[in-house]
């Protein structure tokens, strides 16, 4: 059981349900630009920063600091909790184009990294499968 904090807009999300955690490019990470893991959306909580981080403070890795600049240091700005568990580590971390592609043969259309987006079951059940596997990250096949 665990807590992310990010901003209230946009609200893609909705629980209960699954996030797929993909780790932004870094020089010098092995495993950027990688779907790296899978967890069970619990709740989702929309309130000001003090408020959140007093309700999930023994949740989450943010310090206090962390949740007022996610909040602009703003204390009347609205932030998101994300209450996520059961987190599970891809055994093959799955490249982004592979999403992409998945996207572009279902929707017509990719998408940006830099917010959440919604995805169907059937895309989440192929990249789960992929995730599991040990080719996973080498082909959507």
């Amino acid at each position: 059981e665990n807590v992310y904090y990010r901003a209230a807009r946009p609200k893609v999300l909705s629980a209960p349900g699954r996030v797929l955690w993909y780790v932004s490019q870094e020089e010098g990470c092995l495993g950027s630009k990688h779907i790296r893991a899978c967890s069970m959306l619990d709740e989702l909580v929309i309130g000001k920063p003090k408020d959140l981080f007093r309700q999930f403070r023994r949740l989450g890795i943010y310090e206090w600091r962390d949740v007022l600049a996610l909040a602009r240091n703003d204390l009347d700005r609205d932030i998101m909790a994300i209450q996520f568990s059961n987190t599970e580590i891809f055994g093959s971390p799955i490249p982004w184009g592979t999403l992409q592609q998945l996207l572009l043969e279902e929707r017509g259309c990719g998408s940006q990294v830099q917010s959440p987006i919604r995805i169907s079951n059937s895309i989440f059940i192929r990249l789960y499968q992929l995730g599991q596997t040990k080719t996973g990250s080498d082909a959507v096949g």
